[in-house]
């Protein structure tokens, strides 16, 4: 049986809404402060090199592709990530950028890093040490990098998506 018309119009003055505006101001509340997260936020953007050698206990000599030339410095900070045993021993090495040689012609970009923590001796002459270099190269927002990721920004090099664009 419908409802009268006076009933419902009546019901709807007797509805303050309440409710509703309480969730319409939690809803833009976390919708300004995610917005505010998006644009604002800091997320650090590393260089990535799977190619890495120990040529002293106090140098770690890194290849990078030509893409990071230009953004790889002296004085950066950086980690060193060893493989196997070693590297659940370590953990994450902390180090900085010592040298910075540009190798056109090898399309290549050799990094030499002084680590902050004395590596055993034990481990550095071992020929089959592997492992990853992480150079933080800069600071971006999550806006810049989803531009970087659609084209927008094309005077800087795209952000790497997958785990697969970071072999060498």
């Amino acid at each position: 049986m419908p409802t009268p018309f006076s009933r419902s119009v009546r019901s709807l003055k007797s509805d303050n809404f309440t409710v509703v505006l309480i969730g319409l101001c939690v809803a833009v509340t976390f919708l300004l402060i995610w917005m505010t997260w998006f644009f604002v936020a800091k997320i650090t953007v590393y260089e990535i090199s799977n190619n890495l050698e120990f040529t002293t206990p106090e140098t770690i000599v890194a290849e990078f592709p030509m893409t990071a030339q230009g953004r790889i410095h002296y004085g950066q900070p950086a980690y060193v990530r060893l493989s196997g045993d070693i590297g659940h021993e370590f953990g994450a090495l902390p180090a900085v950028v010592t040298k910075v040689d540009n190798r056109p012609k090898d399309k290549m970009v050799r990094v030499e890093l002084f680590p902050y923590v004395q590596i055993p001796s034990y481990v550095y002459p071992d020929e089959n040490l592997t492992g990853v270099v992480e150079i933080e190269v800069e600071y971006a927002s999550p806006a810049k990098l989803v531009m970087r990721i659609v084209g927008q920004y094309s005077d800087t090099p795209k952000v790497r998506t997958s785990p697969q664009e970071n072999r060498y």
